[in-house]
């Protein structure tokens, strides 16, 4: 939930994307290595067909394991002109601003709430961020101050001539 914006802190925020933190991709990536030595050692061991079939069996609870964990680190949050880009699990989703109501804690991250009563999970954001709340808040505060940049009406500068006008 890395923010990627130069100045996360100012009051017209134009994007930014999240990520989950440094310190939960390391961990993963640990987890990850612990069980491929895990499956290269029991492979080793292994010399006889009855043992090969554990060798298999030991991958794919591994591999069971440690794919959750790596398709959210693969999930990211983008928020920016156009409105949101999600990427979750396996499904990437675009949401427009006026389809977008706001955000709130959900279950298990932060939630996008939709203009139609729906929700989108947005697993890149946690409810903690390096295990604070406070800065998981200050996340969801990024993605209102983006949203409210994006969606508030643009005004001309004086003398400037509007589109469609006086031709």
């Amino acid at each position: 939930m890395e923010p990627m914006s130069p100045h996360p802190r100012s009051s017209n925020l134009v994007e930014v994307t999240l990520r989950p933190s440094a310190l939960a991709r390391a961990g993963v990536q640990m987890m990850l290595l612990v069980v491929a030595v895990m499956v290269i050692v029991k492979s080793a061991g292994a010399s006889s067909g009855g043992a090969a079939l554990g060798v298999v069996a030991a991958a794919a609870l591994g591999i069971a394991l440690a794919l959750p964990f790596a398709f959210d680190l693969w999930a990211y949050v983008r928020a920016d002109a156009d409105g949101l880009k999600v990427r979750n699990r396996l499904r990437s989703q675009r949401l427009p601003w006026p389809e977008v109501a706001g955000f709130e804690r959900g279950v298990r991250s932060l939630v996008a709430r939709r203009t139609d009563g729906g929700t989108l999970e947005l697993r890149a954001v946690g409810l903690r961020y390096f295990g604070s709340k406070k800065l998981a808040r200050e996340r969801l505060r990024m993605l209102e101050r983006v949203r409210a940049t994006n969606t508030q009406p643009r005004i001309s500068a004086p003398g400037t001539p509007r589109r469609g006008v006086g031709r």
